[in-house]
């Protein structure tokens, strides 16, 4: 999600995701809320939706172990 990984991780990873339909919706998501994110300092003042956003974005990691 982040271009951290080597070419041979990301091809396997790639590859899952194309077979996976449950992956490739949580990374899709990922994605958008990623995109949204990066804008959010465009906006002032944050809107209550961007403060939820950003909220949920910081428990994304606790949700995935």
């Amino acid at each position: 999600m982040d271009g951290e990984l080597a070419p041979a991780e990301r091809h396997c990873v790639r590859r899952h995701l194309d077979d996976c339909w449950g992956c490739s919706e949580a990374a899709d998501v990922v994605r958008l809320v990623k995109c949204s994110l990066a804008h959010l300092a465009d906006r002032r003042p944050p809107a209550l939706a961007a403060v939820r956003l950003q909220r949920w974005a910081r428990s994304v990691p606790d949700r995935l172990r």
